[in-house]
């Protein structure tokens, strides 16, 4: 088949993709497919041969159109190959390539049974790996395979801690802030036009920590883009990093420099938290706390009556955790971050927070790699980096990191023009992750919240699923990230808002499958079930629990020197990030 796709100029029609057969369409834009009547449709084959790809723009070549036209997002393929199905996945078109400048990315496209879905991947840490996007484990129920793209978020890195990238480079800040996933998802869409010979009739994102981050980028800044976003655990405020890693690191380091709490003393203090606080959702000896908050632990009550001990914690000790568990304050009194580590994550220090003993003696946690990279490389004005042991933990330090907000944080609660396109956004976090915490995640919901006009508003296109016992994106009870892309599906096409996801783990006491509902924020999860003491697996079935108002109400907003980042207009504003910070010293 001749078929022959042409990219207009910018100046003349940046939102034009012309297809000569079938219907036209922009490659980043929603309505006009629905305009056009695109919906997702199954069976969709291939129009042109994969390796045809690769050969856009030479002489000669009108199959495929000249990607390097492609408005915002001149693209150049450089390898387009077949793949033979395996597994769960599909015969596939590979397409590996980049966006200007330097921003890689993958592409696969199923070659026979394309459901006229387009799904986008997120990265992890400060990204840098382009790692080979997987097809979702929901073909069949989605009437086919989706097509679907990930990026290296335009930087190449040794590790995911690695910002060595963003030292000197302005450009390289900006299109891992913001610019990558964007143009990569308007270069995609362009492909896979050329390809089927129709665009993408439903776009979607799916990511977690450094992934959320970047759906709600996607949101706040290109809300065309994607038709449903899946965001988890989004990691918010990485530019503060420093600040946030550096008080953990050193309330925890005595004056020779020796970590206090250590990595022994976890589970003992983990299990004590648990004996106290495991019943307060109302099901005891599952090893679950429902919402941390209501978990009233005092770490004095393991305190050692006399020195030290394998099952108490040194006075010392107690101190720190009472510390890690309150969050961190200048010497005024001012909340330097939202961030606290919740009750119940304990275990998940381990490594992290609190260094492990090995052969060679004590570990270097790794949140000071992430300290010491992000002081240095990323958090700061360029050039203007420093060691991780010269970060200081006051509002000054907080003011110069906040310059630069502006590229890396999606703060902005106001989602009106995502809601206004037809958008909808699945929010999920673990209430014992130890990175991105919940207290944060909870803040930028309840200001979106606030920001749409309360609770039934937000509602209609935003939904947050708090999962109890889950650490970071995984660990602990787990959502499937594939049902509840299906939901996602369910919604944005069918009108079918979710109410509540299934977590699965193993119970820790009788080693049975465990499923959990979870109820879209802020109901939760009431056992209505027989009792665990007649009945050990009742609390294992997800059809034992229904949904219930909190018993109580709690304030998810926290006062802190950035309370005004989460303003509406604010998030990307750095005149107004200065101007601001003075006004926002609350204790």
């Amino acid at each position: 088949m001749n078929l022959r796709i042409a990219f207009l100029p910018a100046r003349v029609a940046a939102a034009s993709l012309l297809v000569a057969a079938p219907a036209a369409l922009h490659p980043a834009s929603r309505p006009e497919a629905a305009a056009a009547g695109i919906q997702p449709a199954t069976g969709i084959a291939a129009r042109v041969e994969c390796s045809l790809l690769a050969q856009n723009g030479l002489p000669g070549v009108t199959e495929v159109p000249d990607f390097q036209e492609i408005p915002e997002a001149p693209a150049r393929i450089t390898s387009a190959r077949i793949a033979s199905a395996s597994g769960n996945q599909p015969e596939f078109c590979e397409v590996s390539g980049y966006v200007q400048p330097q921003i890689k990315f993958m592409l696969r496209m199923p070659v026979k049974n394309w459901n006229g879905r387009y799904l986008q991947h997120g990265c992890g840490g400060l990204c840098g790996v382009l790692r080979p996007p997987v097809f979702p484990a929901c073909g069949e129920e989605m009437g086919g395979d989706f097509a679907v793209a990930a990026t290296n978020d335009g930087h190449d890195a040794a590790t995911m801690e690695d910002a060595l990238w963003a030292g000197l480079d302005e450009q390289a800040r900006i299109d891992y802030g913001y610019r990558a996933v964007h143009v990569v998802a308007v270069a995609a869409k362009a492909i896979l036009a050329a390809y089927y010979g129709r665009p993408p009739a439903k776009s979607y994102w799916m990511g977690c920590s450094a992934g959320g981050r970047e759906g709600l980028m996607e949101a706040q800044r290109y809300p065309r883009d994607f038709d449903g976003i899946l965001a988890g655990a989004p990691a918010q405020l990485q530019t503060f990093n420093p600040l946030f890693m550096a008080w953990v690191l050193r309330t925890n380091t005595d004056a020779q420099g020796r970590p206090i709490l250590t990595a022994d003393k976890l589970a003992p203090l983990h299990a004590a938290v648990i004996r106290a606080c495991d019943a307060n959702d109302g099901v005891w000896g599952d090893g679950l706390i429902g919402d941390p908050r209501d978990c009233d632990f005092d770490p004095a009550s393991i305190e050692c009556k006399g020195g030290d001990g394998p099952d108490c914690l040194t006075a010392a000790q107690v101190r720190v955790v009472r510390s890690l568990y309150a969050g961190n304050f200048d010497v005024q009194g001012r909340r330097l971050d939202p961030r606290v580590l919740p009750r119940g994550s304990e275990l998940t220090w381990r490594g992290f927070w609190i260094p492990v003993a090995g052969p060679g003696g004590l570990s270097v946690p790794a949140a000071w790699r992430w300290g010491d990279n992000t002081a240095r490389w990323f958090s700061f004005p360029l050039g203007q980096g420093k060691p991780f042991s010269q970060v200081q933990l006051t509002v000054e330090e907080f003011e110069r990191m906040a310059l630069q907000a502006k590229y890396y944080e999606p703060l902005d609660p106001d989602l009106r023009a995502f809601r206004d396109a037809g958008g909808k956004l699945m929010l999920y976090s673990g209430w014992e992750d130890w990175g991105v915490t919940p207290s944060k995640v909870l803040m930028y919901y309840d200001a979106v919240r606030r920001a749409m006009g309360g609770q039934e508003p937000a509602d209609r296109f935003v939904r947050l699923f708090m999962v109890p016992g889950m650490s970071h994106c995984s660990g602990g009870p787990t959502p499937d990230t594939s049902e509840m892309l299906q939901q996602l599906v369910k919604w944005v096409e069918r009108g079918q808002a979710p109410e509540a996801v299934v977590a699965r783990d193993q119970n820790p006491v009788t080693k049975a499958a465990r499923r959990r509902p979870v109820f879209r924020y802020p109901l939760e999860a009431r056992y209505t079930g027989p009792d665990p003491a007649k009945d050990p697996s009742g609390p294992d079935k997800a059809e034992n629990f229904v949904a219930a108002q909190p018993a109580k109400q709690r304030r998810d907003s926290i006062d802190w020197v950035g309370s005004y980042l989460m303003t509406p207009g604010a998030g990307a504003d750095a005149s107004r990030i200065r101007g601001s910070a003075k006004g926002s010293r609350e204790p």
